[in-house]
């Protein structure tokens, strides 16, 4: 006031309405003032009122008065370096901005400073965010100036070694005239194309490690960054970008028609999506189209809050005008639900029928959404109330108060309950499944209530907590609080179990449907977060590209809505995965797809063989075997399968489980496998390997011996088999050796190359050797290492991937015999390639199915599907995986392993959605690969 006096007398003496309004305003009296106060700190000083009064003005505009000792504890500041901005802010005419509030007469704790008066909290809270945006600028500016220096620098340094170059190669032309200059032509120009070629080939690999420092940060724009280099060109590096980024969230939806959006929530099912824009619009939209199904602009100012009835058909909105709304989805038509002040938060209970509101003047009201009847209304609350929500049986509701306490109501009756009570502003409370009360405060505490009981767990922050959540079981809550974290705590203790640092202010965090996620916001970095809910790793930053209000998941889980106050609302797609589960009494050993990827066969040590549904994981044939099954295979055809057991082997049909033949020797088996025109079969034994008729059983041959592997030629002409007398290849109709080797002692595995030109072995004494297949002759010994148990060609035969004894994969180039290792965190059980030879599918011990590029090695992404898997496998398409792991088998669907010009056109399709009217698209996209990359 004494400022707004100030300004009056140097206009003439007298402040009328029309002098306030020739001054800009008090507002605009009251921001000129905090700016010339701050003008007088130094440039570090400004710094830290800028920290300071994060914790001295709350969200939600409320003023808090604190100790200097307090300040100095949450910045990681001493007294001595607060105190004289402190003084600055709190004395004299021109920069009184904070208020000293001495401590009263016996009490001996420390003076406490304060916002001097409530028309400065708006302009603190305004000053402090261009504040940090100026920073931001300055800091990008910095970047972006050292980016082009360096690149200058460079280019300068590439001019200089190109005229060296020159200068070197005319010396030679002067002494070598005519034939020199023709082939210095000749050179130059192929100089000049390969210059361009390693030019752009640079400029791809730069845009990859580009894109996957991206992805965590902002993975639209990671997604963009990998199209672009490999659209660039097409190589190992690109092609693993581009698949690494469908492993995260993906913007499918852009909404945007308001001002700024306070307020996004889906529907059930999430197929729609309300927002409310601070410009008093209600709009619904089709999720997946991004249609606007119908807007309404009948709220006179704000709306603070929408959500969806549980059961989709209503929307309850809260404005600042001083009224709630409920409108009827299909028509857009509303029932108004009139108060006395503004409203800052409406709900519906789980029936959709009631709805509760909390309103600025402290009042708490419970009505009937249909028809607008008030049933009852209570103002107990000393000051505003932030939120009303009901609990899950809808029997009671809880608000939320500044007044530093939350109130618990009967809906039926609007008798009031149990006050729980802080020392600071309550911001949010909630309601778990099993009836506890989380409460949130300004005291930088979190509570956790029992219904019935005074007493309460404690969940201590070092700030301001804005916002708490239970897990939807109950036992976890998440917190959001001021310090840039949010933390996760067990209920029934109050123990921290993890502590997830978003790195600004967190203004709310929640739990996934499923309970896996958490997504946490800040409107100070203008992103939510989303985290692994069991080990607190970061799994994606969702930039809004201005500040976040709100961010929530769809009641599926698989999406989440963001909303910011640029107007836009953002829906993203999760990278999650969709697990069928197949499940046997005891452990699978074994799991495979038919080859038209329909059906699954498993093996089990429960005595059972079981054919499954792949694509809704119906069990309907199980075959029964007299003791554990160790493998099973279907036929190319689907119609057969074969099964290897303690007794033997076994032909069954797929269609009925009916068997064809057992074998009558009934000896254990370890493997059998159909030839590739499944008129025969393949079986290895600790005894001997042999042939036998798919039909009828009959055996053609056997060769006894201890024999680990055996396959059939891509021609079905011979069959290589592994043991422990080395490595032979054998006339598939008569069973005579067409050759044996024993180089390096016994042999684990051997298999063909697609071509049947090559046989790769892996040997006992850890040595990978190639021969040729049709005389044995050896091509060439790929290294040494631990003992080898299982080597195999590549679809294309390019590469070879071995395993070994102690769980250590590698990838050979079989032409130079160049190695790429695999690093996995935990010992491989098994190696396979995908269909199109482009990744490599490892399974651990440590339950972790993981995917890698098998030019470069580079990891794409990851499963946990159990403790620890046997086996994993691909689809004949490539697209979805079967992992096999204790009593279960599970089948993934796998995005990111869809053959790469797939995934470049839905990349495409991702970052440049179909322009708005009268719009172009701003990305300048190319063509995509539309064959394999050059080798």
């Amino acid at each position: 006031m004494e400022r707004l006096w100030k300004a009056a007398v140097e206009e003439g003496g007298q402040l009328r309405e029309d002098k306030l309004v020739r001054l800009g305003g008090a507002r605009r009296i009251v921001q000129t003032h905090l700016v010339e106060a701050i003008r007088g700190l130094e440039r570090d000083e400004q710094e830290l009122a800028a920290e300071m009064f994060r914790y001295l003005v709350t969200r939600s505009k409320t003023k808090i008065a604190v100790r200097a000792s307090d300040l100095a504890e949450w910045l990681g500041r001493s007294e001595e370096e607060l105190a004289p901005v402190l003084e600055k802010l709190s004395r004299g005419e021109r920069a009184r901005i904070l208020r000293r509030i001495a401590p009263r007469p016996g009490e001996e704790q420390a003076a406490r400073y304060e916002i001097f008066h409530d028309l400065l909290i708006e302009a603190v809270l305004d000053w402090r965010k261009r504040y940090q945006q100026d920073r931001e600028k300055q800091a990008l500016a910095a970047r972006v100036e050292a980016e082009e220096r360096a690149r200058g620098e460079a280019e300068v340094q590439r001019q200089k070694d190109a005229k060296n170059r020159i200068i070197r190669w005319s010396a030679v032309a002067l002494a070598a005239l005519l034939v020199v200059a023709i082939a210095m032509a000749v050179l130059a120009y192929v100089q000049r194309d390969d210059a361009t070629s390693q030019r752009v080939l640079a400029q791809a690999r730069e845009g990859a490690a580009e894109a996957l420092l991206q992805l965590p940060v902002d993975p639209q724009r990671g997604l963009l960054s990998a199209l672009r280099a490999l659209q660039t060109k097409d190589t190992p590096e690109t092609e693993a970008a581009l698949r690494v980024a469908f492993t995260y969230p993906h913007v499918t939806a852009v909404l945007s028609r308001h001002e700024a959006v306070n307020g996004a929530a889906f529907g059930p099912g999430g197929k729609r999506v309300v927002t409310g824009g601070s410009d008093g619009t209600v709009r619904v939209w089709q999720a997946a189209t991004s249609r606007l199904l119908w807007s309404r602009r009948e709220h006179q100012a704000a709306v603070n809050s929408a959500t969806f009835s549980r059961d989709g058909t209503r929307v309850v909105t809260a404005s600042a005008d001083g009224t709630a709304r409920v409108w009827q989805v299909a028509t857009g038509k509303a029932v108004v639900l009139k108060l006395h002040g503004p409203v800052n938060s409406a709900a519906f209970d789980s029936s959709g029928r009631l709805v509760a509101t909390a309103a600025q003047d402290g009042t708490v009201s419970v009505w009937r959404g249909t028809t607008g009847q008030l049933l009852w209304s209570r103002r107990e609350h000393q000051g505003a109330v932030n939120s009303a929500t009901f609990s899950p049986d809808g029997e009671r509701v809880v608000s939320a108060s500044a007044d530093g306490t939350a109130r618990v109501w009967q809906v039926r009756t609007g008798k009031g309950g149990a006050v729980l009570r802080h020392r600071g502003p309550v911001n949010a409370a909630a309601f778990s499944s099993e009836g506890r009360i989380v409460t949130a405060s300004a005291d930088g505490t979190a509570r956790v209530w029992r219904l019935g009981t005074s007493t309460s767990i404690v969940l201590r922050h070092p700030g301001t907590v804005n916002g708490a959540s239970f897990s939807p079981n109950g036992r976890l809550v998440v917190t959001a609080c001021e310090d840039g974290k949010a933390r996760v705590w067990k209920v029934a203790t109050g123990e921290t179990l993890l502590v997830l640092r978003h790195g600004q202010p967190v203004d709310g965090a929640v739990f996934s449907p499923n309970g896996r996620l958490i997504v946490t916001r800040s409107a100070d970095d203008s992103t939510a977060r989303l985290w692994n809910a069991t080990t607190g790793e970061s799994l994606a930053a969702l930039s809004q590209e201005a500040l976040v209000t709100d961010a929530a998941f769809s009641p599926g889980g698989k999406q989440v809505v963001t909303a910011g106050v640029n107007g836009a609302v953002r829906i993203w797609q999760i990278a999650t995965r969709r697990a069928i589960l197949l499940e046997h009494r005891k452990g699978v050993n074994s799991a495979a797809f038919s080859a038209d990827g329909s059906l699954v066969v498993t093996a089990g040590a429960d005595n059972r063989a079981r054919v499954w549904e792949a694509a809704t994981g119906r069990s309907f044939r199980v075959l029964r075997h007299p003791s554990s099954v160790t493998g099973a295979a279907f036929s190319p055809d689907g119609r057969r399968v074969v099964t290897a057991s303690a007794g033997g082997a076994r032909v069954w049909e797929a269609a009925t489980g009916k068997a064809l033949w057992p074998d009558p020797r009934g000896r254990p088996l370890s493997t059998a496998a159909f030839s590739p025109d499944g008129r025969t079969v393949v079986t290895v034994s600790a005894g001997g390997a042999g042939i036998w008729q798919a039909a009828t059983g009959k055996q053609v041959w056997f060769h006894a011996g201890v024999v680990t592997s055996a396959a059939f030629s891509p021609d079905m002409r011979t069959v290589v088999t592994a043991g422990a007398e080395g490595a032979a290849v054998w006339d598939a109709a008569s069973g005579k050796a067409v050759w044996s080797r024993r180089s390096g002692g016994a042999v684990n595995a051997a298999a063909f190359s697609p071509d049947g030109r090559l046989v790769v072995t892996a040997g006992f004494d850890g040595t990978t050797r190639i021969w040729k297949a049709s005389t044995g002759e050896a091509v060439s010994v790929l290294g040494s290492g631990p003992s080898l148990t299982s080597a195999a060609f590549s679809p294309g035969g390019e590469w070879i991937v071995t395993l070994s004894y102690n769980g250590a994969v590698r990838i050979w180039q079989a032409a130079t015999g160049r190695a790429i290792v695999l690093t996995a965190a935990s010992p491989v059980t098994s190696a396979v390639f995908s269909p199109d030879g482009e990744l490599v599918l490892t399974a651990s011990r440590d339950g972790t199915a993981r995917l890698w590029e098998a030019a470069t090695g580079e990891a794409v992404s990851f499963l946990r599907p159990a403790f620890s898997l046997t086996s994993a496998a691909f689809s004949p398409d490539g697209r979805r995986i079967v992992a096999a792991s204790g009593r279960t088998a599970q089948i993934f669907v796998c995005e990111e392993c869809a053959p790469i010009g797939d995934l470049c056109r839905q990349a495409t399709r991702l970052v440049a959605p179909p322009p708005a009217p009268g719009t172009r698209s701003g990305h300048d996209l190319r063509g995509c690969p539309s064959g394999e990359r050059e080798r």
